[in-house]
């Protein structure tokens, strides 16, 4: 069941989209899955549209991440889950398999993979973050998985940081208003203080070596998060507490199934990462942690 997320009324499903019978409004489907906002507003958050064209997602990666956090949620069975930024949704089909209410949503480029997998049309929909189709406080978890790095990237081009920071936080601010009193929302960045980065392309000098699928950047390079930087917006947000969590079963995963050519460095990393995570929390949250995983909790 949607809501408009202008009036909050429940919205009545028809065969070409939701209605809205106190705003008079239909929100249309595209390749039947429904769209509460268009090119335009989706793109003020600034994913890159051009970029999510190309469905680059590993699948069993998603999956295999997402059965990392579970452990870590406690009970979840008829808990609500939204995972903004689901990309190709392969964790929505696997949390709903777990007795819980999980939707994931995404932007427009998205629709035509989740109808070839066949998803159910009512796990998935298309909009920012300002349009959320369903009440404040209306869910128990939140998870926001890599996507956090991308909000507005086009904008560290341009040098415009002050900018690039208050769309973050905005964007922060919208999920977080869509969590319970005592709701959880994982969050994942990889950490702009270490010098590395598996995943991303990421601005910055000697990146020549991303031949080798090694991405160097520097600190000062605020295309991507660090601990500090999250935790800060979280307090400006609202009363929060934040835990960093540990990163066995996670950076592993998301390294070498990445990126196939450091295979042969896995049995260091599995090591220093087991040894990062029982050092105090100020080393994990250090230049020394690759990957920012931070659990946090709505207090009130």
């Amino acid at each position: 069941m949607y809501y408009c997320p202008d009036c909050k009324h429940k919205l009545k499903e028809l065969a070409i989209g939701y209605e809205c019978s106190n705003c008079d409004i239909v929100y249309p489907l595209e390749d039947g899955f429904c769209v509460f906002d268009d090119y335009e507003r989706v793109s003020f958050f600034g994913y890159g549209l051009g970029k999510l064209e190309q469905d680059i997602e590993n699948e069993e990666l998603v999956i295999k991440l997402h059965r990392y956090f579970v452990p870590h949620l406690g009970e979840i069975k008829g808990k609500t889950i939204l995972s903004v930024g689901c990309g190709s949704g392969g964790d929505i089909e696997q949390l709903n398999c777990l007795g819980v209410e999980a939707y994931g949503m995404d932007f427009l480029c998205r629709t035509k993979n989740w109808n070839k997998k066949s998803y159910s049309k009512q796990l998935f929909f298309v909009s920012s973050v300002d349009r959320i189709p369903f009440p404040v406080e209306y869910f128990d978890i939140i998870i926001c998985t890599g996507v956090i790095e991308h909000v507005s990237e086009e904008l560290v081009a341009k040098g415009a940081y002050a900018e690039l920071n208050r769309n973050r936080e905005l964007f922060l601010k919208e999920i977080f208003d869509m969590l319970k009193p005592g709701g959880i929302m994982i969050i994942t960045s990889p950490n702009r203080n270490f010098p590395l980065d598996f995943q991303h392309n990421a601005y910055g000098w000697l990146n020549f070596l991303s031949r080798f699928s090694i991405y160097v950047h520097s600190p000062f390079t605020p295309f991507l998060e660090s601990y500090y930087s999250l935790t800060s917006y979280f307090r400006r947000i609202g009363e929060a507490k934040v835990e960093p969590m540990p990163l066995v079963n996670f950076l592993g995963l998301n390294i070498f199934k990445l990126s196939p050519r450091l295979s042969f460095l896995k049995r260091f990393f599995d090591a220093y990462i087991q040894i990062l995570d029982n050092m105090p929390n100020i080393i994990r949250t250090s230049f020394l942690n690759p990957y920012i995983v931070l659990k946090v909790t709505k207090l009130h």
